[in-house]
């Protein structure tokens, strides 16, 4: 039997960041949003990191911004939500 109700993990025309999303569980978080339907932005600190993960994820047919980013730094964290809502 097939549904045509949306699924409630469809998430298709949401946005997210996910920081600390270049390795580990962030990551998964990153990747699971992704398939879910999210626009999703990567942040670490580490920006090759960053970039690898970010091309990876537009590798897999996702729309992804990376965003380098140390949360303990306000303006950094400014920038990086300030980037992400544009």
């Amino acid at each position: 039997m097939t549904s045509s109700a949306k699924s409630p993990f469809d998430l298709s025309g949401k946005t997210a960041i996910v920081t600390g999303s270049t390795k580990g569980i962030g990551r998964a978080i990153a990747v699971a949003l992704a398939e879910a339907g999210a626009k999703v932005t990567i942040s670490s600190r580490d920006e090759g990191r960053v970039s690898e993960t970010t091309q990876a994820l537009q590798d897999a047919g996702h729309t992804v911004l990376g965003i380098p980013c140390n949360v303990g730094r306000k303006d950094e964290l400014q920038n990086l939500v300030d980037l992400h809502e544009s």
